[in-house]
């Protein structure tokens, strides 16, 4: 029995033992499992490692070839442009040594230049366009967008990579920037010269540049001018437009499509435009209707004959403006002045840069026309209407005397507007540097001088208007036989001057003499009442009657209220001595800006101001003066004809001589030929363009417009 127990113990033991070990197994298998497994895992990460090492050595292989490629391109472009300027220099040497017996290699030349230009045109249009295509808000889009542009285009846009090698960087923050939300004040660089720091223009300078340039696009109405104003804030750009002026018209073409295809303020400048147009005649109708309500109908009658002169002036530039387009173009042209939407429409137009050869002028001028048409004929009137009901009332209430104002301060800014625009042009100041650019270059002096016409115009306005409405308080007969005194001897000493006659190409017969009479009334009283300064150039009042005019305006006031003092039949009497100390006071403020205006501008353009030469004097000096082709052929054929006749062979020498030269020149357009007469261009040259029958500038008089129109 007892062995039969030990051999059951025995079993039972070594049951235990089986037991035991198969645990021991079962625990070894499962941690064996999880080391596999995390053996696993390593395995895979490891792999998934080596992929991305792999397919980052990949990218810098390919970024690498890529840099590689970019610069045996750029060195390419270099050779190739090198040996351009070599082929050139030998063309040149072979033209000097063969000008006498070669002339057909003469014309080959020429041909080969123009067709350069044509060429050069084209690509830097192509490279623009490329650009703004395919630009949006992700500033690293914009930057892979640029450096294929400029891989495209390696050998064109080499000479600019040579010069600032950021300059991608910088194109890819102008488009950013142009439709992010935050804003750059102010660029600021390393010092050094401007050459030296351009080519070593670090990434984050060169951003800080390409960002600055939405507050200039924003704040000019023509991109020409944003992009001359970013090129002045910013002078280490001047080697870029120097050395290199493809950039300059690639940054003009880029910041015109910018304006017109993005959020870049043109439709809310365009929108503003008309509403304010509306709201304003909206405001005039209910107080014209307010005026009758009350028994004012002197007053709601005066009103309605300014608004409805004001609509008529602009309609006549308008019809002039587009007196050779079919009857649906007048037609619709006349609807904008009618519904009050023609301040929005000039605006798109000169913010797009609008191009129309059929125009009588651009419409940056036909803008200043329309504009100074409403100030003569509505706003000056209508101030001058406010302060004579002011001076008459009873009862001077505070609320009429800062309507006054109000109405003083937009006058003043619109007279400053008109003449600013007009100086600020890239267009005027290179085809009449002589004229335009008393506004000096830098931002700070820029905005100073707008601010300093401002107040000129505002203050010369205020002084004059309650000159004029204390003399109608006096006598209205009186104040009539004044105004309509001046205007005549005006008008006769522009006649005596033989400066009568306006610059409008193709005026002829009783309308260039309607026409002149209609601008000479709007510039007399314009300079009268507000000093407007652009109108002190020679093709409009002229220097020495300019300066006349404006002393005559500021000792208006203090004659007016001699007069005002010694009449004794005036009602509610306003006191003479404070008006004394009033306009004591507007005198010494206007000349206290006078003096601050005439330092902050440029010294060069003072003579101006008593300058006695007229338009046609001013004409042939500029033509002489020039040596630029363009300039010479604008100056004389962008004006009325009878404006060089002292001249006219020395003009036709001119063009004969350099007719080749004018041939694939961006500015030599259709609307510029047109202008020239039959007499002017050579003969061969006058067949090949159709003889008789070529296209010309059609020469105006009433009765042909007329005529023309109707057929139309």
């Amino acid at each position: 029995m007892s062995d039969t127990s030990r051999i059951f113990e025995e079993l039972a033991h070594l049951r235990d033992q089986n037991y035991s070990l198969n645990e021991l197994l079962l625990a070894q298998t499962v941690k064996s499992e999880k080391q596999l497994t995390n053996l696993n895992e390593l395995l895979l990460a490891h792999i998934a490692g080596q992929a991305e090492r792999d397919a980052s050595h990949r990218k810098e292989v390919q970024l690498a070839e890529e840099r590689a490629d970019e610069r045996a391109s750029a060195q390419i472009a270099e050779l190739k442009l090198h040996r351009k300027s070599l082929h050139a220099e030998i063309l040149n040497r072979e033209l000097n040594d063969h000008t006498d017996t070669n002339n057909t290699s003469l014309d080959l030349t020429s041909n080969q230049i123009n067709n350069q230009k044509s060429i050069n045109t084209a690509s830097w249009k192509k490279v623009a366009e490329g650009l703004v295509e395919f630009r949006s808000s992700n500033h690293k889009s914009n930057e892979f967008h640029v450096k294929r542009i400029f891989a495209e285009n390696a050998a064109f846009l080499a000479p600019i990579l040579a010069i600032c090698p950021n300059v991608k960087i910088l194109l890819a923050n102008v488009l950013t920037n142009a439709v992010a939300r935050h804003r750059i004040f102010r660029a600021t660089v390393s010092p050094g010269s401007e050459a030296s720091r351009l080519k070593n223009l670090t990434e984050e300078e060169a951003a800080r540049l390409g960002k600055s340039f939405r507050r200039h696009l924003l704040a000019n109405k023509e991109f020409a001018v944003a992009v001359d104003a970013w090129r002045l804030a910013n002078t280490i750009l001047q080697p870029l437009f120097d050395h290199s002026p493809v950039f300059g018209s690639i940054m003009v073409s880029v910041a015109k499509q910018l304006l017109v295809s993005s959020n870049m303020g043109l439709a809310k400048r365009v929108a503003l435009g008309a509403l304010l147009s509306i709201m304003d005649m909206l405001s005039d109708l209910w107080v014209i209707t307010s005026y009758y309500a009350e028994g004012n109908n002197s007053g709601a009658t005066a009103l309605l004959a300014m608004i409805l002169t004001s609509t008529a002036f602009q309609m006549i530039v308008v019809i002039g403006q587009n007196r050779k387009k079919s009857r649906w173009i007048m037609f619709r042209e006349v609807m904008f002045v009618l519904t009050f939407v023609k301040p929005g429409v000039d605006a798109y137009r000169v913010a797009t840069g609008y191009v129309d050869e059929d125009a009588t002028v651009n419409p940056l001028v036909e803008m200043a026309l329309s504009k100074g048409c409403e100030l003569a004929a509505e706003s000056i009137p209508g101030s001058l209407l406010q302060v004579y009901m002011y001076i008459n009332s009873p009862d001077k209430l505070p609320v009429f005397l800062l309507s006054i104002l109000i109405s003083t301060l937009t006058t003043g800014f619109a007279s400053a507007l008109i003449s600013y625009d007009m100086d600020v042009s890239v267009t005027n100041r290179k085809e009449i540097p002589q004229f335009y650019g008393f506004v000096k270059d830098s931002s700070i002096e820029r905005a100073l001088t707008f601010l300093l016409m401002i107040m000129l115009a505002s203050l010369h306005n205020l002084s004059r208007t309650i000159g004029t409405a204390l003399m109608l308080v006096v006598s209205p007969r009186l104040t009539l036989g004044l105004i309509i005194g001046e205007m005549i001897f005006y008008n006769l000493y522009k006649v005596v001057r033989r400066d009568y006659i306006l610059w409008l190409v193709g005026l002829e017969g009783a309308l260039k003499y309607i026409c002149a009479l209609g601008l000479h009334t709007v510039s007399k009283v314009l300079v009268d009442f507000t000093g407007l300064l652009h109108f002190r150039g020679p093709k409009l009042t002229g220097g020495v009657p300019f300066s006349f005019l404006t002393i005559i305006s500021q000792l208006y006031p203090f004659v007016a209220l001699f007069f005002y003092d010694k009449s004794p039949t005036i009602e509610n009497r306003m006191a003479t001595a404070e008006l004394l100390i009033v306009f004591i006071g507007l005198a010494s403020l206007w000349v206290i800006c006078l003096i601050a205006f005439l330092l902050i501008t440029n010294k060069k353009y003072r003579h101006i101001f008593w300058s006695p030469v007229t338009g046609k004097q001013f004409t042939i000096n500029c033509f002489q003066e020039s040596e630029d082709p363009e300039v010479k052929m604008l100056t004389a054929f962008d004006n009325h004809i009878s404006f060089i006749q002292p001249i006219k062979e020395e003009v036709k020498q001119f063009v004969r001589e350099h007719w080749a030269e004018f041939q694939g020149a961006e500015w030599f357009t259709k609307g510029l030929i047109a202008n020239i007469p039959d007499e002017f261009i050579p003969v061969d040259q006058l067949e090949e363009l159709g003889g008789a029958n070529r296209p010309r500038r059609r020469r105006s008089s009433v009765g042909e417009s007329v005529r023309e129109y109707l057929k139309n």
